[in-house]
């Protein structure tokens, strides 16, 4: 039977909450979001700190976030409206 922990997911999880308090706090470092959001996931993770490793759950996470990324990236270049006879 194939048994996981979702320690590492709270962990995640709670650097996400985390990081959107920091978020809405007001502006004195001028870092993108997404930057503090690379340094804290490899702080935590396994070249960091250790917290977490990279489990059936993180696995999952990730490409659940990855098809996001993808289709708001389709969304953004618009690819949805499909063939319009635009010039491009």
């Amino acid at each position: 039977m194939l048994q996981f922990s979702l320690t590492g997911l709270a962990i995640v999880a709670a650097v996400g909450v985390t990081l959107l308090l920091i978020f809405r706090l007001p502006p004195r470092l001028r870092l993108p979001a997404i930057g503090l959001e690379i340094l804290f996931g490899i702080a935590v993770g396994p070249s960091g700190l250790g917290w977490t490793k990279t489990d059936l759950p993180i696995k999952a996470l990730t490409v659940m976030m990855l098809v996001v990324v993808l289709i708001l990236a389709g969304l953004e270049n618009g690819f949805v409206r499909g063939n319009q006879n635009e010039e491009v």
